[in-house]
């Protein structure tokens, strides 16, 4: 496992100051693109370095659930306000 994985998983596990965070960081023994990656707190360009998926999208898929009622809704408070307080 990569030490910028390792010390991703510390940091989640443990807050940090920020002058803590800065510390650890240059404390790791990392190329300077993981470092400069972690000390950006930049998720996307760690993912490149680290080889990781590119964004995916997830969904769901109800082939079997009715289409919506073509009528615009209409929302109706379940209480109407009473008249007689006024």
């Amino acid at each position: 496992m990569s030490a910028a994985i390792r010390f991703l998983e510390t940091v989640g596990s443990n807050a940090l100051s920020a002058a803590n965070y800065e510390g650890a960081v240059a404390g790791l023994e990392v190329d300077e693109l993981h470092r400069k990656a972690l000390l950006q707190r930049n998720p996307a360009a760690l993912n490149d370095i680290l080889g990781g998926r590119p964004t995916m999208f997830f969904g769901v898929l109800a082939p079997e659930e009715q289409p919506l009622e073509d009528e615009p809704f209409e929302d109706i408070p379940d209480e109407l306000p009473d008249e007689s307080a006024n």
